[in-house]
């Protein structure tokens, strides 16, 4: 099974149409959005969330996401009733568990959807003890102290629950985003952490 790994559109239809053709290039069978389809700032964000939800699904690949950040209750929402959304779900595809969970821990910004970490943990730990071996995990904020949440400062600014579930649970593979400089990859113990960075594709063989 082929996955194409992605995040951060915030909004840019553009570059969902560049990950749906590099997904019918790469033959792949699903999509996996690590949140930030659309962005608070734009003047309707529910409805260009559905343009790139729509243009995902283009190609007839498997649509899994998770919201970010940045994205408003009415985008979870169009999420949830697309059929697309993992946010605080368990899916089953191909031989995998995918557990998802969109947000982020908090932010300066005062972004629609953050949790605190508190809460990412106890969800997260729910969802883990409920899914089937092998787990893949889709967040959107990334584990704390790798090399996908460090920002331009030089600060880490990833979630500490994320981590340490990633660390107990040890999934087969974690996607995440967020941190758009932090795009790239890392390994917590046996688990592959990937941040495709803002509209960035990474192909998966699962």
């Amino acid at each position: 099974m082929i996955g194409i790994a992605t995040a951060d559109f915030h909004g840019d239809v553009e570059k969902a149409e560049q990950v749906a053709e590099k997904a019918a290039d790469e033959d792949a069978d699903v999509i996996f959005v690590a949140g930030d389809v659309s962005d608070f700032n734009l003047e309707d964000p529910a409805q260009v969330a559905e343009e790139i939800v729509d243009v995902l699904k283009e190609h007839g690949q498997e649509i899994m996401a998770v919201p970010g950040n940045c994205d408003t209750p009415e985008v979870v929402r169009v999420l949830d009733t697309s059929g697309v959304s993992v946010h605080l779900k368990v899916k089953h595809i191909g031989r995998y568990d995918v557990v998802g969970m969109g947000g982020s821990n908090p932010t300066p910004f005062d972004t629609p959807l953050e949790f605190e970490e508190g809460v990412i943990e106890s969800r997260l730990r729910e969802l883990m003890n409920s899914a089937g071996e092998p787990v893949i995990l889709l967040t959107h904020a990334p584990p704390r102290d790798t090399a996908v949440d460090k920002v331009e400062a030089g600060d880490h600014v990833g979630s500490e629950a994320i981590r340490k579930i990633v660390g107990e649970f040890q999934p087969k593979l974690h996607i995440c985003a967020h941190i758009h400089e932090a795009a790239g990859e890392d390994e917590l113990g046996n688990t592959r952490v990937i941040n495709p960075g803002p509209g960035g594709t990474v192909v998966v063989e699962l």
